[in-house]
């Protein structure tokens, strides 16, 4: 058992390490650069655009979906704004009213 739990903790640093020497050796491109820089928001729309879009389970764009109307309410003080801190409050603050008036 000792030598099981053993092996598991070598496999994983193993596995998180050698990214890491390898990429500190490796100097990305400007057009690998440009991409990796859309990652996270690309990541965090993967995330909220289906959670804003389908509602008990099928897509709706009705008055009914609250969740789309917020969405849509944050993407405009997030373009607005240009700030991420008043996008996430905008979005929390709306989501919260929103679910207490109706």
């Amino acid at each position: 058992m000792i030598i099981m739990l053993i092996g598991m903790a070598v496999v994983t640093i193993v596995s998180r390490l050698v990214p890491v020497l390898l990429v500190d050796r490796f100097e990305p491109g400007p057009k690998l650069t440009l991409w990796l820089e859309q990652v996270p928001a690309a990541v965090i729309a993967a995330i909220v655009v289906p959670a804003m879009l389908i509602h008990h389970g099928v897509v709706d764009v009705s008055l009914d979906n609250r969740a789309l109307w917020v969405g849509l309410a944050t993407i405009a003080v997030a373009v607005l704004t240009r700030s991420f801190f008043l996008t996430i409050m905008a979005g929390l603050g709306l989501m919260i009213g929103v679910s207490l008036l109706f």
